[in-house]
Parts: C-alpha cells; structure tokens; sequence
C-alpha cells in the first residue's frame, strides 16, 4: 500500500506523523534520554529524513544540549525541511541561537520565518524574545503588541486596537532620541554575535558583553547583569546597586561582579529556568 505524504509536511507521511506524535506523548522533559532514544531509533529506520533530524533537534534541545540541536537544526535544513515544519525549525534554532547568545544569527532565522510566514504570530514571539535579550526593548514590544492587536475579538482592546497597532508601528521604526525615557541612551547599532572584546587592562578576562558593562559603569552605578548590554534602544538600562564608600572610591557592598547571583545567572542561566523556559516540540 502507498501512503500518501501529509498536506502540510511536504514528505512526512501518516505513519511518521503517527510515530511522531506517540514520541511527543510519552515524552517527559525532566528526563530526555529515552525521548531522544526514541527519535534516533526512528531516525536511523529512515536516515536523512529532514523532519526527523528536526524532531532529534528539538529532543536535543530540550534536554539542554543546544550546541547539538544546533547542529541537527541546521542538517535539517540543508536536507530540504520545508512546509510547516521549516516554520516550527526556524523558530526553535533561532531560539537556540539566543539561549547561545548569538542574536544576530537568531534574528536572522526569525527574519527569514517572518518573511515566509508573515502572519506567524509564533515567529512573533521568538523574534520579540531575540530582540529583547539583545537590548532592543522597543521593537520586543512592538512585535508583541503586532500579535496582541491582530486578535482584538479574543481580548478587551476594542477600539484600543487600531491606536495601538499604530503605537507598535512606531516602536518599531525606532523612536527619536529626544523622545526616549529617563534612563535610556542610545549607544549605536548592534555589535555583531560574540564580539571580539578581547582582555580589558581594567578588567582582566571578562569576555561577556554583560559582564564588562557591569564592571565599567560609572563609579557609584552598576549595570544589572543580564538585563543591559549597552545597545541600542536598550530599555531602562541603569540600576543603583548597594555601594559603600571606601575613601574615594566607591565599590559594591557585597560580592564581586563575577559572584553575583545575577551575573552567574546572565552568565550561565539556572537549570531550573532553563528548565522552565525551554519550549522546543510541536507548537513549542
């Protein structure tokens, strides 16, 4: 018997989806290990397949081993993913390229999924969350008032809808200098994904861009790690941490910038919001 592919993944057919969604059901994110067991044993009955290396991409992923579903997401790519399962990639690689810090080649995936699925509102979503931990705080809320506004009748905006999708228009086109908040500067363009910031002599080995911001702001002001990074439109972006006066200096009142619980945390994330946060699967 021929089995027909199904209409909305070009080349998966019904028995696959079938599988598919019996690995999604016994899956339990605490423990991966036999969800990805699973999808490597289907895989392997049909090597090369692109929308099974993308289900042990998002297995991978969820597990917390992004550098491999990186790489699965890719491969899965490069073998012709497509329909609505290209969608679901790109937005669970470009994802996994911000929870590695890499926002541009985050924004890129989501840009090329915003340009095929225009009224994706979960492409949306992804690209407000790249946009947000880059420090462009501005168009996240743009994108996100774009998803709320599109679905008035589901909410209490009413006529509020029509003004705020305008509001959400000039969010993001970028607001002028003078309009900004108190607090807000504007400090250029996006640097590029892992910047080259090499060894500062004042602050030896600190490589990560919240890190260094942290350690040379103004004397009496520390930067929150993990919430400003210095770019542009980057929302409220100082915050007055303890200080206690030693002489003329004046230096934080507990730890060091490298023990602060919120620098480990912009550093290397937490399991368990890691754990909370990870969407990877159908429909995320």
């Amino acid at each position: 018997m021929t089995t027909q592919p199904s209409d909305a993944t070009p080349g998966l057919t019904r028995e696959l989806e079938e599988a598919i969604r019996r690995g999604y059901a016994q899956r339990d994110r605490a423990n991966m290990g036999p969800t990805i067991a699973y999808f490597e044993s289907l895989l392997a009955e049909h090597p090369d397949h692109p929308v099974l290396v993308y289900e042990v991409a998002g297995a991978y992923d969820t597990a917390g081993q992004e550098e491999k579903a990186r790489g699965l997401y890719e491969r899965a790519m490069d073998l012709g993913l497509a329909g609505d399962a290209l969608r679901r990639c790109l937005c669970q690689y470009g994802s996994t390229l911000r929870w590695l810090g890499q926002y541009n080649e985050s924004l890129a995936a989501l840009d090329r999924a915003k340009r095929e699925w225009p009224e994706s509102d979960a492409v949306r979503v992804f690209r407000a969350l790249t946009l947000n931990d880059a420090g462009r705080s501005d168009e996240a809320v743009a994108e996100l008032m774009t998803v709320i506004t599109a679905h008035p009748e589901v909410t209490d905006l009413g006529r509020w809808a029509e003004g705020l999708r305008g509001l959400a228009q000039w969010l993001a086109d970028g607001r002028p200098n003078s309009l900004l908040p108190p607090g807000r500067m504007d400090e250029g363009p996006l640097p590029e994904a892992n910047p080259p910031w090499g060894q500062s002599s004042a602050s030896p080995g600190i490589q990560s861009p919240r890190a260094r911001a942290a350690v040379e702001a103004p004397a009496g002001i520390r930067r929150r790690a993990g919430r400003c990074t210095g770019r542009r439109r980057a929302g409220p972006l100082l915050s007055c941490l303890p200080v206690q006066a030693t002489g003329n200096d004046r230096a934080p009142a507990e730890q060091s910038v490298g023990d602060r619980p919120e620098a480990r945390t912009a550093a290397t994330g937490t399991a368990g919001c890691r754990a909370r946060a990870r969407l990877a699967g159908p429909g995320k």
